[in-house]
């Protein structure tokens, strides 16, 4: 993100042999485009010599100077500084001269007597342009990365999962980008923890501010976004950091269409100022709904949804990275023990696996106040399987495999088995599933583990 003081990161470098017009254009582009880091040059042979020594975000160009032409100019600067977008100011409006300069690689073409706001846009389009092309050779450059750079930033997170691995890796690859970021993912699956880390990654020493979509109906959007002369609103309390809207599903559509006006237009005007003011933070929204789908129900903008999700990730349930679950169990039963001032003791062999066989909707917050409750109800010096059986017996548990709603209960591409036979197939699956433990196959088979244990003396084990 550009400091507080200056905009854009890398300065405009604006090329004419007249002073008076260069005056007038910086002038323009700073009090009506809010661009403060302008560089200025009146004499045509100087321009290559300013880009060698400089880095320059932008070239606005003259095309009739003293000494060198602007055309051959634009021709050096394509040459040598291809990466560095030229926009043409001609006192002429010809084609031919426009599809000329376009040819050697201009941006684009603009008449000085044009009105300003065309300009601008143009400015815009080019800066916006930069910054895609910057963010995408960033994020190529990370994402063939195997090791993060900055681990310490996700330490909050246990986990070796791979799935919540390359959420870190997304994250690192777009935190110098100015684009808004969505975080999908079910309650408790860490996307507050997530819009932390990449607050810490992107601008650590810019503030951190939380509002809930709930709040920001169309009343609340302006007093409590963009403040007053008196009192300042978010987007000033956040310049320079990250605003967190958490449950951006959950905000109203007049709000939504305000939303996407103040990202299109960049700037916002406090109450009773006349001044616009720029927008100065990195966004970071929230959701448990999928928004694609409340998109095609016409709830959610489509505008609105395609400039949030230039960025985002999701946060994988914890059903889908199970193999952090032990990490998670010794995590847990250690903290709720010693603040209980208790000894840590060893976990249960069946107890993995039988929390395996929960769906967990609230996922990694629920298996902590799961855990938190195990500890208490248990004995001191030992951990009850009890509790954990008691809280997966409820009858509104669901089972891990019932929420996989995109994979088939049963499958039977050959030979139709009898009843008899599907029985068995289903019994000996769920022991499979259960690592042969009988109390966790019969909750997956929803019976009790009496019934299937007399079912295997009666069919499996008759010699018993």
């Amino acid at each position: 993100m550009s400091t507080l003081n200056t905009f854009p990161e890398h300065p405009i470098l604006l090329v004419d042999d007249e002073p008076s017009w260069l005056h007038s254009l910086a002038f323009t582009l700073e009090y009506t485009g809010n661009y403060n880091n302008l560089l200025t040059c009146n004499d045509s042979r100087e321009l290559i010599g300013m880009l060698r020594c400089q880095k320059v975000g932008l070239v606005l160009l003259d095309l009739v100077m003293p000494h060198i032409s602007g055309e051959d100019l634009l021709v050096q600067v394509a040459q040598e500084f291809p990466d560095v977008p030229v926009i043409v100011l001609s006192g002429l409006n010809q084609l031919d001269t426009a599809v000329r300069c376009m040819k050697f690689g201009a941006f684009d073409y603009f008449v000085k007597t044009a009105e300003p706001a065309r300009l601008l846009g143009g400015i815009q389009k080019a800066l916006g342009m930069l910054a895609m092309q910057r963010e995408n050779r960033e994020l190529t450059s990370r994402l063939l990365r195997r090791e993060l750079q900055h681990p310490e930033k996700f330490a909050v997170f246990t986990t070796r999962s791979p799935k919540l691995e390359a959420v870190f890796h997304y994250l690192e690859a777009i935190s110098r980008s100015t684009e808004p970021l969505l975080i999908s993912g079910e309650v408790g699956t860490g996307k507050v923890h997530a819009a932390r880390a990449l607050h810490a990654l992107a601008c650590p020493l810019g503030a951190w501010l939380s509002v809930a979509g709930t709040e920001l109906d169309e009343h609340n959007f302006a007093p409590l976004l963009y403040g007053d002369e008196q009192r300042p609103g978010l987007l000033d309390q956040a310049r320079g950091g990250v605003l967190y809207i958490n449950g951006i599903d959950l905000l109203s559509v007049p709000s939504q269409a305000k939303l996407i006006q103040l990202l299109q237009q960049g700037e916002f005007l406090p109450m009773g100022s006349k001044l616009p003011r720029r927008l100065e933070i990195r966004l970071v929204c929230s959701t448990t709904k999928d928004l694609a789908e409340m998109v095609g129900e016409c709830r959610f903008r489509r505008d609105l949804f395609y400039r949030l999700s230039m960025h985002q990730v999701r946060m994988p349930p914890l059903r889908e990275r199970l193999e952090d679950l032990p990490l998670l169990l010794e995590q847990f039963v250690a903290t709720s023990c010693a603040a209980l001032g208790r000894r840590k003791p060893l976990l249960p062999r069946n107890l993995t696996p039988l929390l395996a066989s929960y769906s967990f909707p609230g996922n990694v917050t629920e298996l902590q106040e799961l855990v938190e409750a195990g500890v208490k109800q248990s004995p001191v010096g030992r951990l009850s399987l009890e509790p954990f059986r008691c809280y997966l017996n409820r009858p509104e548990a669901v089972p891990a495999d019932i929420m996989q709603g995109s994979v088939p209960l049963l499958v039977v591409p050959g030979r139709l088995p009898t009843l008899a036979e599907a029985r068995d197939l289903v019994i000996e699956e769920a022991l499979r599933r259960a690592n042969g433990n009988q109390s966790i196959a019969a909750r997956l088979l929803g019976i009790s583990q009496p019934a299937l244990s007399i079912h295997l003396k009666k069919h499996v084990f008759p010699h018993l």
